[in-house]
């Protein structure tokens, strides 16, 4: 389901930015359903490989920024971004526990997996902005450091396995 480049005009800072991206007052809301899409904003061509995201591309491992398909058109993604390009991940899919493989190394020892799942953060200009986040042990991760390189090499690929391309940057 690639949109079509004329759509590429949506992410031009010259239109106004539409209602529905204006926070307004609204609260944040965290009912995401299995069903709903999350927009990535693909800031260069370099970090797309053929069909899908390059894994090794994807910019963060935790609290990845998208736009929430419930309060959001794909292209709000790109809004002030025109050269951009747009991926799209359902919620089901990035809802996830890594690393996949959780064996103790040592008898007494229990792993704790790193999970990750959308959180709805709301700016005054982009009311549907949300963030992956990452949790170990009901905290959440503030930094790359906290996070495996397992962890951040499975998410990274998983994303990438997962993501549809609906419009490749133009840069």
């Amino acid at each position: 389901m690639a949109l079509p480049e004329p759509l590429r005009g949506f992410g031009n800072f010259l239109r106004p930015r539409p209602k529905r991206m204006f926070r307004s007052g609204r609260p944040s809301d965290q009912d995401f359903q299995p069903e709903h899409r999350l927009y990535y904003r693909i800031e260069h061509s370099d970090e797309v490989e053929g069909n899908h995201l390059d894994p090794q591309k994807i910019r963060a491992a935790f609290d990845v920024s998208v736009n929430w398909s419930k309060y959001s058109k794909p292209w709000d993604v790109i809004f002030d971004h025109p050269r951009s390009g747009i991926a799209s991940v359902l919620v089901r899919d990035i809802r996830i526990d890594l690393p996949m493989d959780l064996t103790p190394s040592h008898e007494h020892e229990v792993r704790k997996p790193h999970s990750y799942a959308p959180w709805h953060e709301p700016e005054n200009e982009n009311f549907s902005h949300t963030s992956i986040m990452v949790t170990k042990g009901g905290q959440r991760l503030t930094k790359s450091g906290q996070i495996s390189a397992t962890a951040k090499r499975e998410f990274r690929q998983i994303f990438s396995d997962r993501a549809m391309i609906l419009l490749r940057p133009a840069n």
